[in-house]
């Protein structure tokens, strides 16, 4: 978690001022796609050139995830490359 503050703005006398507010900056996948997640970091972190990474297997929800993500009209492979 953390904050974040508004700009110094002078607000006209009619506007609200707006608050501080918390906010989870930390950022993740979407639900169901960790193992992609996690195979695509291993693999950019390696420093070498990427051009597919390979993740499995997957379940159900998993697949589904990553047929969402990629606008796949069908379930891929417990094993695939993305």
């Amino acid at each position: 978690m953390g904050t974040v503050r508004p700009a110094q703005v002078q607000l006209p006398d009619d506007v609200p001022a707006i608050q501080d507010v918390d906010v989870d900056l930390r950022l993740g996948p979407p639900d169901g796609a960790e193992p992609l997640w996690r195979a695509a970091h291993q693999r950019l972190s390696s420093g070498q050139p990427v051009s597919a990474v390979q993740v499995g297997p997957l379940s159900d929800e998993q697949r589904g995830a990553l047929a969402d993500l990629l606008g796949l009209s069908r379930l891929p492979p417990e094993h695939t490359s993305v």
